[in-house]
């Protein structure tokens, strides 16, 4: 099961992230392959595109780097 947890640390920014990343298969910083059980949800962001529309996207980071400060 994910858990949920704010980020305690700033989010890199979506779009140098890969869409593995993107897409919450992998850390938002480490990379490692995430699962249910191995995922910390990072709760949903949003992110404006170039016309202005803002979207929803929902990081996941692994435990130890959700934990890091």
């Amino acid at each position: 099961m994910t858990t949920t947890l704010p980020p305690r640390r700033p989010l890199p920014r979506r779009a140098g992230l890969t869409r593995r990343q993107q897409r919450g298969a992998s850390c938002v910083w480490c990379c490692i392959v995430l699962s249910p059980d191995t995922a910390v949800s990072l709760g949903t962001q949003t992110y404006q595109l170039a016309d202005g529309q803002d979207l929803e996207w929902h990081p996941r980071g692994c435990t130890r780097c959700a934990e890091a400060g």
